[in-house]
């Protein structure tokens, strides 16, 4: 492949993946989810006023919102968004379809990369592989399409995760590599967990064990020095006063963490066991909260989840498609097979990699999640890319009747095709109305109803028919109030009880 064609086709997978991304963005999925709202409704007051609906700079670690605590950088984006481009609704989508489209190009960075080729138009080829995977991800299309949070956070870790490679050029751009770890992390929680092990594990498959001056030196400088940073990074968060409200809030969900009595039932089977020293270390509480833990990890596992039907949540998927096409499935298998026997160390990485970003989706109870798990987004991509570049290779080498040779590409190509127009119709066309009530499609009217009526009626008090406690974010948002107006509201536990006068029972 020439670095004409090269740059050709790149663009035209940009191109295709763009408009996927982009086409219909304000009524595909149909309405917007209470997180795209109240991101749009800080957004707007932050570009109007430089602080949010609570009166907080805009400058701060964590904006406590509806009382979620949302993490600031998809807010900022949002809000430069809002103050450069427009004020329509999509855009609180639009840092996704950027971060969706940073994430293809990521995507063949990191194959070419990690796969170590002397032959330049293989690079090229591999870099055009990831990048065409991804580019036509029902996983990646769903969620380049909302304004979750996850998804700019999984791309920022992958941009991260390919500056840590560039270390074997320039031991620096550990220190980028860590910076942007930490955007990350102010993007999306469970990066935190995640992006440590990652990291570390790439500057081990790039640290020289030869001498040992030299590798404690390269250890020093691409990991613990970046490592350090990343953590002053991270402090900002952990010192905010809202950071411990944040964390009782998500603990306070169901999940592994609390959903059985685990020292009750430990006491239980120890009991049934005979109540030895091993039974007791057998059944101890940690060891039936681990158990929970690998349970719920398996569920992400499954085939189903990964190539028929995806997520059963509306938002996060069409319950028609799985994250990956199924005639990638083949792909999948092949490339873990491939890299079994060409490239272990990277398999265990990408491997790794995996497994690393399903254990904080697993610790929730509500298991498997699309929009969880997006941290794994990119080495199962990587996974499907590497298995089409061993098929092309083995295509390559083979050699049976030239018609044979040409049909078999026609068919494998078809079926892709047409097992990709097939998401699409249904994304497009059947989705939008099967999940407008996962994605509250008639909270705008209703509010705008609602004013309508208030303003009709300025001595009567309104009681709105919708009981859901943060419906009063459309009220704000699609309301006649200024920026100052809403900053202004009496908002005990950050929400209102009162505006003018609408009533609501929270």
């Amino acid at each position: 492949m020439k670095q004409k064609q090269f740059f050709v086709l790149f663009g035209l997978i940009v191109i295709i993946a763009m408009v996927v991304r982009s086409i219909f963005l304000s009524t595909v999925p149909a309405g917007f989810y209470w997180d795209e709202v109240a991101i749009l409704l800080d957004s707007k007051i932050v570009a109007e006023t430089g602080s949010d609906m609570h009166q907080g700079a805009w400058f701060q670690v964590l904006y406590p919102s509806y009382g979620d605590y949302k993490l600031p950088v998809y807010i900022w984006l949002t809000s430069l968004g809002v103050k450069f481009i427009s004020a329509a609704d999509w855009i609180v989508r639009l840092p996704n379809v950027l971060a969706g489209l940073g994430t293809i190009v990521v995507a063949g960075l990191l194959a070419r990369d990690l796969l170590v080729l002397k032959d330049q138009s293989k690079k090229r080829l591999i870099q055009l592989i990831s990048m065409t995977v991804v580019a036509f991800l029902p996983w990646s299309i769903q969620f380049s399409r909302s304004g979750f949070e996850g998804h700019l956070g999984q791309f920022l870790f992958g941009l991260s995760i390919w500056f840590g490679l560039k270390t074997k050029q320039a031991w620096w751009w550990s220190l980028v590599s860590a910076v942007v770890g930490g955007l990350a992390v102010y993007s999306y929680f469970s990066v935190r967990f995640v992006w440590p092990i990652v990291f570390v594990a790439v500057q081990l498959l790039l640290i020289n064990w030869g001498k040992e001056s030299r590798w404690l030196k390269q250890a020093t400088l691409n990991i613990v020095l970046p490592l350090a940073i990343f953590t002053s990074l991270l402090w900002p968060m952990f010192n905010s006063p809202l950071y411990q409200p944040s964390n009782q809030l998500r603990l306070s969900t169901d999940s592994v963490l609390n959903q059985h009595d685990y020292p009750l039932q430990a006491n239980i089977y120890r009991q049934q066991a005979g109540n030895t020293l091993i039974d007791r270390a057998l059944f101890h509480r940690h060891w039936l909260m681990g158990r929970e833990l690998v349970i719920n990890a398996s569920d992400f596992l499954d085939i189903r989840f990964l190539f028929l039907t995806g997520d059963p949540n509306l938002r996060h998927g069409t319950n028609q498609f799985g994250l990956f096409l199924v005639t990638m499935s083949p792909f999948f298998v092949g490339g873990v097979i491939w890299l079994w026997k060409k490239h272990r160390s990277l398999l265990g990485f990408l491997m790794l990699w995996w497994f690393v970003s399903i254990i904080p989706a697993a610790v929730p109870e509500e298991t498997p999640h699309a929009l969880r798990s997006l941290n794994a987004l990119l080495p199962l991509s990587l996974l499907v890319s590497f298995g089409l570049f061993s098929g092309w290779e083995w295509y390559q080498n083979w050699r049976p009747h030239k018609i044979i040779k040409q049909t078999a590409v026609v068919v494998v190509l078809s079926l892709m095709i047409l097992n990709f127009s097939a998401f699409l119709a249904d994304y497009f066309i059947v989705y939008p109305q099967q999940s407008s009530e996962f994605w509250q499609a008639d909270y705008r009217q209703q509010a705008e109803q609602i004013w309508q009526d208030a303003l009709d009626n300025p001595d009567q008090e309104i009681y709105p028919e919708n009981k859901d406690d943060r419906f009063y974010l459309w009220l704000l948002l699609y309301g006649p109030l200024s920026s100052e107006q809403i900053q202004a509201l009496e908002k005990p536990n950050y929400r209102p009880k009162r505006i003018k006068n609408i009533v609501l029972e929270l």
